[in-house]
């Protein structure tokens, strides 16, 4: 029998808002536990709001009928803050089938959960989805306790992909986008290659972004380097002429907020909102006007949401799921192009002007 009395530590000093409820360090449904990974939940109750962020919390630490509490290790409210409920066994999971490393078994002994608190019903209103905040918390939180366990992303699953019942939470997200911030966050200090014409000779450059610094290192031609500080945990490093002066410029995008955080040349920033969480930044000049634009691929979609330089949005349906977006002219008219990485097959599948594919193998396996 473990006891996970270590959580609440744990997601603050990954940046976790945390709340202790009661002596949840005692606090337990009864069972073994013995947690080799963590499963993500939607609480399916009222619609939690900024004003209401948590109206499932009693249920989820005292039960409902048929099923004592706790129903989680942790509820992570609208606001993004984790109230921590259990350091033992909950009942939250159930019986599991085999997805991914987890085996079948008992969901319960094996999973540490966190239930997210949205209703996850219907698609088209914004209230019952998750919100920017649940997300990030929810990628930090399961980040560190995957450390903790010393297991990678594969660990983390969604309910709907272990239930043997039918479950379907957590709605309106894509998993595999989920795992992959999470393995993202997991890399922590790790570099991140970015790619620009960083002096204005035509050739680009190379560089990286250290998330553990949040900061630029940038090589210009003559080899040596420049650095600049921009951007907090978390974040995605971009790249573009942002200005139209054929001089390539840094930002990042913030999963937390959905927001593009730009530097421009004199140093000062720009801030776009575009996407929704699980969302992968992508940039581009999508007009040929030799300003780099700015758009995002949504895994749950396979889809393109292109932000135009008149700040209306295009959409461009590309890929499946499990493909990894990349953008480029593949045609040398000036006009960025979009196209996907599929690993399953080490295969390019790019999308030309005109609309039709143009294919190119290439690696070798995943």
């Amino acid at each position: 029998m473990v006891a996970i009395t270590w959580l609440a530590d744990v997601l603050r000093a990954a940046g976790v808002q945390v709340v202790e409820e009661g002596n949840w360090q005692s606090r337990t449904a009864g069972g073994t536990f013995n947690p080799i990974g963590v499963l993500w939940h939607h609480t399916n109750g009222p619609a939690s709001s900024p004003s209401n962020p948590a109206p499932s919390l009693s249920v989820c630490i005292n039960g409902r009928t048929g099923l004592p509490g706790p129903l989680c290790h942790a509820m992570v409210d609208y606001n993004g803050v984790f109230h921590v409920i259990s350091a033992n066994h909950a009942n939250h999971a159930g019986d599991a089938r085999q997805s991914g490393p987890i085996p079948a078994g008992s969901g319960n002994t094996m999973l540490i959960g966190w239930e997210i608190d949205y209703v996850g019903d219907d698609p088209v209103r914004p209230d019952q989805a998750m919100s920017a905040a649940q997300y990030d918390a929810s990628i930090k939180a399961t980040a560190a306790v995957l450390k903790r366990l010393g297991r990678d992303a594969s660990y983390a699953r969604g309910h709907r992909e272990t239930s043997v019942t039918g479950k379907i939470d957590p709605s309106f997200v894509d998993l595999d986008a989920m795992r992959a911030d999470v393995a993202r966050r997991m890399q922590g200090g790790a570099d991140r290659p970015v790619i620009g014409d960083w002096s204005g000779e035509g050739v680009a450059d190379v560089g990286v972004y250290r998330p553990s610094e949040s900061r630029f290192h940038l090589r210009r031609p003559d080899t040596t380097t420049f650095h600049l500080a921009w951007g907090a945990p978390g974040d995605i490093p971009v790249t573009g002429d942002w200005t139209g002066d054929r001089v390539a410029d840094v930002g990042i995008y913030r999963p937390s907020e959905s927001r593009f955080h730009l530097r421009l040349p004199n140093g000062q920033p720009s801030h776009f909102p575009w996407g929704a969480p699980g969302d992968i930044p992508v940039t581009g000049d999508w007009t040929g006007d030799g300003v780099c634009d700015l758009g995002i691929y949504r895994p749950s979609e396979s889809r393109f949401h292109l932000r135009l330089p008149n700040g209306q949005p295009t959409y461009f349906a590309w890929g499946a799921p499990g493909d990894i977006p990349v953008t480029g002219d593949w045609t040398g008219d000036g006009v960025c192009d979009l196209g996907i990485y599929r690993p399953s097959e080490s295969r390019y599948h790019l999308r030309l002007p005109n609309g039709q594919p143009r294919y190119i193998s290439y690696g070798i396996g995943q």
